[in-house]
């Protein structure tokens, strides 16, 4: 199910890159996407998927299927989902622009970039929790999955 998932989300990315790109044909683009994904979802027995287009500042988003089908709940553009391994190589890739705009420093101790939040204390040196570290797995830091959400959930 996850490969099948994978499967139409790089279908899309690879079929559509126009729809990325800040053009005139965006919206037909999108109707195209959208027929896709509903011949798709039935076929490939896909609960629900969510996209987002960002064209002008401005995010085209939608939901399709369930969030949640036994529960009845319709997945929404503001259905709160786990994206698992694919938010990976997005994080990684921003990360790695502010590291080339000289924003950050991939080698400094992340406490020196956190304002609202600090590491907790473990007895590991916050010193070596670096971003480098981070996205490399070696910064001691537990793994944590984002729970799935029922229908009443809110974005905060």
């Amino acid at each position: 199910m996850v490969i099948q998932r994978l499967t139409l989300l790089i279908a899309f990315v690879v079929a559509y890159p126009h729809a990325y790109s800040q053009s005139v044909e965006t919206k037909e683009t999108i109707r195209t996407i959208d027929k896709l994904i509903a011949r798709k979802l039935d076929r490939l027995k896909i609960e629900g998927m969510a996209y987002a287009v960002v064209e002008n500042n401005t995010i085209i988003s939608k939901g399709f299927g369930y969030a949640d089908k036994e529960g009845k709940c319709l997945m929404t553009d503001t259905s709160i989902t786990n994206f698992a391994s694919i938010s990976k190589s997005i994080t990684a890739t921003g990360v790695m622009i502010l590291d080339q705009h000289r924003i950050i420093d991939i080698n400094e101790p992340v406490e020196s970039y956190l304002k609202s939040w600090n590491l907790p204390n473990t007895g590991y040196d916050k010193t070596k929790v670096t971003v480098k570290n981070i996205l490399n797995h070696k910064a001691g830091l537990s793994l944590m999955s984002a729970p799935f959400s029922d229908c009443d959930s809110t974005l905060l």
